[in-house]
């Protein structure tokens, strides 16, 4: 199967073959991310901290994040998919992020199955 290649398009359990032809599921990069918001919110104040939902809007008009925690959140996704996927990743310096891709929690989601996946 080639590199990068959607094997299922279930919504919910989709799965991609990675760059090193391991599976990557949907839900494995949710629990990922997940996981990095729980981080997150243990370094903000109740107030601005954020939910564990797809529609959780994270960096445009009506985010909670700041540009800083922001970049905290990105730190903390990229150690929980080392941690739980074995993959390292950039998403601060390689560019490899677009601005709507931190739209909401789905869509960050949505961006690292792609990055993953290439």
């Amino acid at each position: 199967m080639p590199r990068g290649t959607r094997l299922d398009n279930q919504t919910k359990n989709e799965a991609y073959q990675d760059g090193s032809g391991r599976l990557v599921t949907r839900q494995a990069l949710e629990a990922a991310v997940y996981r990095a918001i729980d981080l997150l919110n243990e370094t903000l104040a109740a107030s601005q901290q954020v939910a564990k939902s797809p529609h959780t809007i994270l960096g445009n008009r009506g985010g909670r994040l700041d540009s800083m925690a922001l970049v905290n959140l990105m730190v903390f996704v990229e150690d929980a998919i080392f941690s739980e996927l074995g993959r390292e990743v950039d998403l601060i310096g390689a560019e490899r992020l677009r601005p709507e891709d931190l739209k909401t929690v789905e869509t960050l989601i949505d961006a690292l199955a792609r990055i993953l996946s290439d």
